[in-house]
């Protein structure tokens, strides 16, 4: 067994024996050792805190007094929040000027790496800006950013109290550019929204990455401070895809990476086959278009069960194909590091996916919509071609959603006790509420569907049927920021 599956086994067993959770950090105490020993002093004299909450505050040690014996303060920052930061604004609380920097900055006293900026007063990776006319405040910037659990520090002009209440003054930290990965099927990759990026429609790729797909929409949110992205969804991937890759494909979470911050996946519909199942679900189509014959009553059409190959119906193999999402497959593949499962249950996707990321990164899982009316007639209604769905057949396909979106809920809920940061984004209360201007939702058959019907190419029902059109792809960015901004 390879090194990596046993350290994701191990991490998603260990809410077996210990209790989830983690004790918010402690606030630091003197000696701060964030800073080296400069000239007169041990450590920093003052430290600014970023708590878990984002808040900022400052503490100080009255051993340390100005390093040159004189006017210059050490000041360290510690950065304990779970976001990179790139600057800190900070003024004085009195008139000093703490940024009138005459030559003796902490470079002056011989410490190893020095110059690290234009003034000597900088440390590494530290810059100024935004200096006032007055010198009493600026900006001060960090290259790379202070991560989360991370610490910097730098010197100012100015014995500055080390005792409350302080000259120093920190303003709201600015966050770091987020780098966003956004992981899936074809509900995350855009399918059946033309234009696509370039690449992912043809020549033996068909990935279809729509340039409206929520991937694409999310990172136009200011809010979001989202500074680089990518889609690497891919229509028709299942979690081995996501994971292994496919012929055209390497694996998605290839271009995961320490820096990655956010990361959407939205994976489990083709694991299922729901397409197969909607298929069999649509009659009145010739039987030489869909492939099969249709069925009022589908869900008590012959099949087998995935598992054992008994005798089943459509329903049996659709429950069963849907708890194996919870589980890992026995079928083996071969990689670098061994045998591993290939179709390991999501939640150690998730926790693979947090393993190949920042280490807190921010992990959200998409669940899927309904795909009908939540008010179907009880005729059924046309899907395009002269097909018809019956009201039994979206009344299951619905519940089917449901029970797959609980399957997917129990793999975050395993995850998160595993110790990933990962969160549910369920769309279905916007795709259900179309209010009186669609009584029924957004489904297929309401007044205003933000989801396609059938849509045929070459004579035969074409992908970009049954998935969400560009109305359906903002609200799954809008259900994706709301749950980012009320992520705590």
């Amino acid at each position: 067994m390879s090194t990596r599956l046993m350290t994701i086994i191990a991490g998603l067993l260990a809410w077996l024996c210990v209790a989830a959770g983690t004790a918010a950090a402690s606030s630091p105490t003197p000696p701060f050792g964030q800073c080296p020993a400069v000239g007169a002093d041990t450590s920093c004299a003052l430290l600014i805190h970023i708590e878990a909450s984002g808040n900022v505050g400052v503490l100080g040690d009255p051993a340390q007094g100005p390093f040159d014996g004189i006017e210059d303060t050490l000041i360290g920052v510690q950065n304990d929040s779970g976001a990179s930061i790139a600057s800190i604004p900070i003024s004085a609380t009195t008139e000093k000027d703490l940024f009138g920097f005459d030559g003796d900055g902490l470079c002056s006293f011989g410490l190893t790496g020095c110059p690290f900026g234009e003034t000597g007063y900088e440390g590494p990776g530290t810059s100024f800006t935004s200096v006032s006319a007055g010198l009493t405040s600026g900006t001060v910037n960090f290259s790379p950013a202070i991560p989360p659990g991370g610490h910097a520090y730098f010197s100012l002009e100015e014995a500055l109290a080390t005792v409350p209440p302080f000259d120093l003054e920190p303003g709201p930290p600015v966050p770091a550019g987020i780098r966003y990965i956004a992981l899936g099927d074809s509900y995350a990759s855009g399918e059946g929204n033309p234009p696509f990026l370039p690449g992912t429609a043809g020549n033996g790729d068909n990935c279809h990455r729509s340039s409206v797909a929520y991937p694409e929409l999310l990172p136009l949110a200011t809010s979001l401070n989202i500074t680089s992205h990518e889609s690497r969804a891919c229509s028709g991937a299942r979690r081995h895809d996501v994971l292994f890759g496919s012929n055209t494909e390497p694996s998605q979470l290839n271009y995961l990476s320490s820096t990655t911050q956010l990361v959407t996946v939205q994976v489990g519909g083709d694991d299922i086959e729901f397409a197969d199942v909607l298929k069999d679900c649509i009659t009145g189509i010739s039987p030489t278009i869909l492939k099969t014959h249709g069925n009022a009553d589908c869900r008590n059409t012959p099949a087998q069960n995935p598992d054992t190959g008994a005798k089943t119906n459509l329903d049996g193999r659709e429950q069963a194909l849907i708890a194996d999402l919870g589980k890992t497959s026995s079928t083996l593949c071969q990689t670098s590091g061994g045998f591993v499962s290939c179709s390991p249950r999501l939640a150690t996707l998730y926790y693979e996916i947090a393993l190949a990321s920042a280490p807190h990164v921010h992990l959200f899982v998409l669940l899927y919509p309904h795909l009908f009316t939540t008010t179907p007639s009880r005729g059924g209604c046309t899907v395009g071609y002269g097909g018809n769905i019956s009201y039994n057949n979206m009344q299951w396909i619905n519940h089917g959603v449901d029970l797959l979106d609980n399957e997917i809920n129990s793999e975050i809920n395993t995850a998160r006790a595993a110790g990933v940061d990962v969160t549910a984004v369920d769309p279905r209360a916007l795709f259900d509420n179309g209010g009186t201007s669609s009584p029924g939702g957004h489904g297929v058959c309401t007044k205003a569907p933000w989801i396609y019907d059938i849509k045929l190419r070459g004579g035969n029902p074409g992908p970009y049927s049954f998935h969400p059109n560009p109305n359906g792809q903002e609200a799954f960015e809008r259900a994706t920021l709301q749950a980012i901004k009320n992520h705590p």
